[in-house]
């Protein structure tokens, strides 16, 4: 069996200065990167479509950004 990293972009979608990424780059087993829209955050009364439309957007620029190192953010609806 092949050993893969996990990172879960749970509150920085971002790629500079982010420490589990950092960390599971630095051996060479393969990455998985994973964002999760919670529906049960999503429909808390605090919450606003604006924010879930920035992460989206976020997550699709950062897929653009890793596409040249055949990387993807997988965005993932559920909990």
């Amino acid at each position: 069996m092949e050993n893969v990293n996990i990172v879960w972009f749970k509150r920085d979608i971002r790629l500079l200065d982010h420490e589990p990424l950092y960390y599971a780059s630095l051996d060479n087993s393969p990455v998985i990167l994973l964002t999760f829209l919670e529906p049960s955050l999503m429909a808390l009364p605090m919450s606003d479509s604006r924010h879930w439309r920035f992460v989206s957007q976020s997550v699709a620029d950062l897929n653009k950004r890793l596409k040249k190192y055949n990387g993807e953010l997988h965005l993932v609806h559920g909990e």
